[in-house]
């Protein structure tokens, strides 16, 4: 699917309300609530801490946010598993 800036701006419009609202799922997998915060908005926009994802790749995921929910929630299985020792930024005092 071909997109303008003009259509990458309107999904993500809609693909961040929509994130906004969905608040939190429960996964039967975990067993447990899954959050959808600001730290899971930008692993959708961001690769890493300050680089971003290409276009094409936040379109495509930004595209489908809307079938997440459901997807966690419809969840029984693990489907892979990675282990990585890696440093994790945490906002302490209003600061990073």
């Amino acid at each position: 699917m071909e997109f303008t800036s003009k259509k990458f701006n309107e999904i993500k419009n809609d693909a961040e309300d929509f994130y906004k609202a969905i608040g939190k799922i429960h996964c039967p997998y975990f067993g447990d609530n899954i959050y959808f915060n600001v730290k899971g908005w930008d692993h959708l926009i961001f690769k890493s801490w300050n680089n971003t994802r290409i276009i094409s790749d936040q379109f495509a995921r930004l595209r489908h946010i809307k079938l997440a929910p459901e997807v966690i929630r419809q969840s029984k299985t693990l489907q892979g598993e990675w282990i990585t020792k890696k440093i994790e930024r945490i906002k302490t005092n209003s600061r990073w």
